[in-house]
C-alpha cells in the first residue's frame, strides 16, 4: 500500500476537519506533479524597520534556522515559483510539508497548492478556492487563487497564456506571513515583487509592505485584472475576421474550409467562456477580501473599482459569446444549404445518368436484335457455303479428271453418243482424287482443332 503524503502535517490537523483526509489522498496522488524531487529553492524575504533581508532556502535545515531567527514586527514573504506554468513548483514535498507544519497553515490552502504543476484547469476556472477566517484578538487568515492571462510573446494567434497565482496571508498582532505561489518567473506580480524587494533598505516604494501588507492583495489583483480587456479584444479580433467571412459567404461560394471556421469559432467561444469564469472567480475575491477586517476599509473603493471593471469584462464576454454563437449558427446554416445544393446537383446528375443508361439500354436492345438477325443470316450463309464446299469437293476432282482426259471416254457416231469401255478409268481417278481432297480437308481441320485446344490450355 502506498504511504500517504505528509503524515507529520496531517497528524496535527484537527480530526474534525472532514476535508483533510480527502485532501491528503489528492496530495498523495498528485505529489509528483506538484513538487520537484531535487534542487529545491524558495525565497524568504523579511521586511522590518531595520531593512529588507532575503534568504534562499534549499533544504529543511536552512528553513528552520531562518524560521527561528524571525524578528518581531516583521512582514515575512515566502515566494515559491515554477519554471513555467506546466512545471512543478521548485520545492520538494518534504520541505513543503515542513513549511505547512511550522506555520500551521490551514489545509484549505492545499486546494490552491493542488492546482499547480499544470495550466488552470478549465473545470476550475470559476473557482478561486477563497477561504478566510478571523479571531477575536484581531488575527485573520485569507487565502485564494487568481486565474489570469498574460502575454507570452509567441505570436498573434497564441500570444496569451492562462496562468494562476496562489496567495496565503496570515496576520497577527506583531507580524504578517505572506506565501506567494508563482507559476512563472516572468509573471507581472513576481517581477513587481522582485523590484519592490530589490533594495536592502525600507524606502517609500516598499514601506507599505511593513505598515500595510494587506495592500498586497489589491496589488496582485490589479496586476492582472486589466489584462482581460486586451485578451477579450484579441478574441474579438479573431472573431471579426471569421464573422466577415460568414457574413459574405453564400451556399455557392462556401468552401471546404468552412468546417475549420466552425472549429475556430467554437474554440473562441470556449476561450471567452473561460475568461468569464476567471473574471467571476476574481470577483469573488474582490467582494470578500474588504469584508475580512477593518484594515481593508481604506481600500474599499479600490476593490469596488476593480469589481466594476471585472463585471464589465464579464458583460462584454457574454456579449461576445452571443455574437460567436450567432456566427456559428450562420456558418452551420450556410453549410447545410451548400450540402442541400450539392445533394440536389448530385440527384440531378443521377437522374441524367439513369436516363442515359435507359437510352443506352434501348439502343443496346436494337443492336442486339440486329446482331441476332445478322447471326441468323450468317448461319444460313454458312450452311450454303458448307453445301457448296461439299459439292465442290466432289465436283472439282471430277472436273479436273474430265479436263485431264478430255472426250476420250465418249464414242461419237452418227446416231448417238456412247460411253467408252475405258470409262472406269475416269471413275477410279475421280474417286481417288475426291478421297485425297477430303483427306486433306480433314487433316487440316484436325490440325486447326489441336492448335486451338493447345491455345485454350495455355490460357487456363
Amino acid at each position: 500500500m502506498t504511504e500517504k503524503a505528509w503524515p507529520r502535517y496531517f497528524a496535527n490537523v484537527n480530526a474534525s476537519n472532514g476535508f483533510a483526509s480527502a485532501l491528503q489522498d489528492q496530495l498523495t496522488e498528485y505529489e509528483d506533479d506538484i513538487f520537484v524531487t531535487q534542487n529545491s529553492c524558495m525565497k524568504i524575504t523579511d521586511v522590518t524597520k531595520e531593512g529588507i533581508k532575503s534568504h534562499l532556502i534549499h533544504n529543511e535545515i536552512d528553513f528552520l534556522s531562518t524560521y527561528k531567527a524571525l524578528p518581531r514586527s516583521t512582514t515575512r514573504i515566502i515566494s515559491v515559483e515554477s519554471d513555467n506554468t506546466i512545471s512543478p513548483l521548485n520545492i520538494n514535498s518534504s520541505l513543503a510539508e515542513t513549511l505547512f507544519n511550522v506555520y500551521s497553515i490551514r489545509p484549505d490552502f492545499l486546494r490552491i497548492l493542488l492546482s499547480f504543476g499544470d495550466e488552470p484547469h478549465i473545470a476550475e476556472a470559476r473557482s478561486s478556492n477563497h477561504a478566510q477566517t478571523t479571531s477575536s484578538n484581531g488575527d485573520y487568515t485569507i487565502m485564494y487563487k487568481l486565474n489570469y492571462v498574460e502575454l507570452n510573446g509567441r505570436g498573434p494567434k497564441n500570444g496569451w497564456s492562462t496562468r494562476h497565482m496562489g496567495i496565503y496571508h496570515h496576520h497577527s498582532q506583531d507580524s504578517d506571513l505572506l506565501i506567494l505561489l508563482h507559476c512563472s518567473p516572468g509573471s507581472s506580480m513576481r517581477q513587481r515583487m522582485a523590484k519592490l524587494l530589490d533594495s536592502s533598505q525600507v524606502t517609500l516604494s516598499n514601506k507599505w509592505l511593513l505598515d500595510r501588507p494587506q495592500d498586497l492583495h489589491l496589488l496582485a489583483i490589479s496586476c492582472y485584472a486589466d489584462n482581460w480587456r486586451m485578451y477579450l479584444r484579441h478574441i474579438g479580433d479573431r472573431f471579426s475576421h471569421l464573422n466577415d467571412i460568414a457574413m459574405t459567404s453564400t451556399a455557392e461560394t462556401a468552401g471546404k474550409d468552412y468546417q475549420d471556421h466552425i472549429q475556430e469559432l467554437r474554440h473562441l467561444l470556449d476561450l471567452s467562456m473561460f475568461a468569464t469564469a476567471c473574471c467571476q472567480s476574481t470577483m469573488t475575491v474582490t467582494a470578500n477580501v474588504p469584508t475580512l477586517h477593518s484594515h481593508f476599509k481604506k481600500e474599499l473603493q479600490s476593490f469596488a473599482s476593480v469589481q466594476g471593471v471585472l463585471d464589465d469584462f464579464v458583460t462584454s464576454s457574454a456579449s461576445l459569446q452571443g455574437r460567436v454563437r450567432n456566427a456559428i449558427e450562420m456558418v452551420v446554416n450556410t453549410l447545410a444549404m451548400r450540402n442541400h445544393l450539392e445533394a440536389t446537383k448530385l440527384d440531378q446528375e443521377m437522374r441524367d445518368l439513369t436516363w442515359e443508361m435507359k437510352r443506352s439500354g434501348q439502343e443496346t436492345a436494337i443492336i442486339t436484335k440486329k446482331l441476332q438477325e445478322l447471326t441468323e443470316n450468317t448461319v444460313d450463309d454458312s450452311a450454303i457455303v458448307r453445301l457448296i464446299t461439299i459439292v465442290s469437293a466432289f465436283y472439282l476432282p471430277g472436273s479436273f479428271v474430265a479436263t485431264l482426259f478430255g472426250m476420250n471416254f465418249f464414242n461419237f457416231d452418227d446416231k448417238s453418243i456412247a460411253i467408252s469401255r475405258d470409262f472406269w478409268v475416269f471413275v477410279v481417278a475421280w474417286t481417288v482424287l475426291t478421297l485425297l481432297t477430303g483427306g486433306l480437308f480433314y487433316a487440316s481441320y484436325q490440325r486447326k482443332k489441336r492448335k486451338q485446344k493447345h491455345t485454350d490450355d495455355a490460357k487456363v
